[in-house]
Formats: C-alpha cells, structure tokens, sequence
C-alpha cells in the first residue's frame, strides 16, 4: 500500500487512495479496514488525492506518467442528485445507502 491521499467523511471515517494498488480504502477512525470504496474494475487508475462533495461524491485525482491526468467523480453516498438515475454501468463496487444523518441503511 502506498497512500497518497486521505479525506474524512461526514461519519468520520478516513478514506485513504492507495496509488500502488489503485484503490480507495474506507477506514475506522481506529484504523480497522471497513471497506474497499473504489477498486482497479471500477475503471481507477493510480489515484493520488481524494475529498467528499457536499453531496456525497467521491473526487480523485489520478496521476499518469505516459498520459494525461485526471479528475474522476464517483458516487461515495447515495444522494438526491441521483436519486432517480441508476447505478454505474462501470462501477463494480456497490454505492451504499445512507440516511440524512449519515449512517447506512441497510440494503
């Protein structure tokens, strides 16, 4: 693992990118791993930085050294903006459901 980046969530929780496996990792404030929020499948790259939108998305930056870099958002929470479009024909990593106090509800 080689993080890169880290954020907290509206629960507290770290959220860490790993540039060298190409994940993004959800982790306790403790530091017990609670999930894997973004993998390789869910089309990542070499993730470098991550933060949480105000409603809820996942921004990464990406860093490439033979092509360009980027900004990817994916959907972290679920959330009024998407309350009526499906899911990602790309990811493969679920996208929870939470309440508006921010804990999950169970699927």
């Amino acid at each position: 693992m080689v993080p890169s980046g880290i954020c907290i969530d509206r629960t507290g929780d770290l959220v860490v990118t790993d540039a060298l496996n190409h994940t993004v990792n959800v982790y306790s404030e403790r530091g017990a791993l609670l999930k894997q929020a973004i993998c390789p499948a869910d089309a990542a790259g070499p993730v470098q930085t991550c933060a949480i939108g105000e409603e809820g998305h996942l921004i990464v930056t990406e860093f490439s050294i033979s092509g360009p870099h980027c900004v990817k958002i994916f959907r972290f929470r679920s959330c009024y903006c998407h309350i009526t479009r499906p899911g990602s024909s790309k990811r493969r990593t679920p996208t929870p459901k939470f309440d508006k106090d921010g804990l999950t509800i169970p699927n």
